[in-house]
């Protein structure tokens, strides 16, 4: 079976990227059992930051596209069904994207005013999006508890609204907030002061989880990680704070079937980290702890199935900067497999989920040769090719 991975030579003979109004979708690799590699961009900053797969078995992505929120939708050989882009007055990035009961979309998003727009420059709202199955928005809100607010997760709630995780920078730390369908607020709940928030995720018992990282500048260049389990309501179950001597954090969550995986990075100098991985039982108690070597972040992680986990991650203590894919034990944390991905530099894999099918979908970004930076989509089978 041929590879879908490509050499640094290959990826050298990309054409020159497209420097005008519209956004491409550039095939860099397929092969006959469905993998492909694909670079989205025009002469903007474009990233993607997470993906789905929806009920229909195709994939929506999320992002950005210099000040705009980029969305693409994908048929499961990842070419393009429709592309929107969303700005106004608020420069925007998205975040987070998940499919509703709807067939439609809600993405979590942070926001800033553009220059131009008179508004206080630091004043920064957190915004949720509903667009329907076509893409086409329906509703759009935004959210303030303080003058410099984002969003950083979204996930269904079973009533059919919303629970949202974010960050107030100037003075509150890290909240969850509820909405109803309709992005009113129903209840919002400061839950760590001092706090940035990631990722958050629902529990089989109707609970919230959520991670970060808690800065403690009294101590000068250091953070600790940040888990938190809440009610359905936001109201504090327990609270894990803890870290090593200079930064930690805490960046993506997952249940298993009997606890909590998280995953994040560790410094172990002021500038050298290392990837690691946590498991928690239900009362956050550890289980066990592994860093790994060769990756210096986890980015995200998601439950393969009821014995491994696939996670992304960074190498960025060597050249270009390499994307990482890793299967690792959910059992004890041993490494199974891991792959890179490097099509141009500064390469970053965000989001990983398996798929109906087999395989999983990847959401992130490159750097090519000619300084652009592009989304970056990834389909692979199970074994990484």
């Amino acid at each position: 079976m041929e590879s879908c991975r490509k050499t640094d030579e290959e990826y050298s003979t990309l054409p020159e990227p497209n420097q005008g109004e519209s956004i491409d979708n550039y095939l860099i690799s397929s092969d006959e059992n469905g993998s492909f590699q694909r670079l989205i961009g025009g002469k903007d900053k474009d990233y993607f930051s997470s993906v789905c797969q929806t009920q229909d078995g195709n994939f929506v992505f999320c992002g950005g596209s210099s000040e705009s929120i980029l969305v693409l939708k994908t048929n499961t050989s990842g070419e393009t069904i429709w592309l929107k882009t969303f700005s106004d007055q608020l420069t925007a990035n998205g975040i987070d994207i998940k499919e509703t009961n709807d067939n439609g979309f809600i993405i979590a998003a942070g926001s800033s005013p553009e220059p131009s727009s008179g508004m206080v420059p630091s004043s920064n709202s957190g915004l949720l999006l509903k667009l329907d199955q076509d893409g086409e928005l329906q509703w759009k809100k935004s959210f303030n508890p303080g003058p410099i607010t984002s969003f950083s997760g979204v996930e269904r709630a079973a009533n059919g609204g919303f629970i949202v995780s974010g960050t107030e920078y100037s003075t509150l730390g890290g909240f969850l907030l509820g909405v109803d369908e309709n992005g009113s607020e129903v209840w919002s709940q400061v839950i760590v002061d001092g706090s940035e928030f990631r990722e958050v995720e629902l529990t089989s018992d109707g609970s919230i989880l959520v991670c970060g990282r808690k800065s403690l500048y009294s101590e000068g260049e250091k953070d600790d990680n940040v888990i938190v389990k809440t009610t359905d309501a936001g109201e504090i179950i327990w609270t894990k704070i803890d870290g090593d001597q200079y930064r930690n954090r805490a960046i993506g969550v997952a249940e298993t079937n009997d606890g909590y995986l998280v995953c994040g990075e560790n410094y172990k100098t002021p500038s050298s980290s290392l990837g690691y991985l946590r498991k928690l039982d239900v009362n956050g108690k550890n289980i066990w702890s592994s860093e790994y070597d060769g990756i210096s972040s986890f980015n995200f992680i998601s439950m393969n199935d009821s014995e491994s986990i696939i996670t992304t991650g960074t190498n960025d203590n060597v050249k270009n900067e390499m994307g990482i894919l890793a299967e690792i034990s959910s059992t004890d944390g041993v490494l199974l497999w891991q792959r890179s991905f490097h099509p141009g530099s500064n390469n970053r894999l965000l989001m990983v989920h398996p798929i109906a099918e087999g395989g999983y979908i990847i959401a992130g970004s490159s750097i090519d040769q000619f300084n652009n930076q592009n989304a970056y989509i990834i389909r692979i089978d199970k074994q990484g090719n």
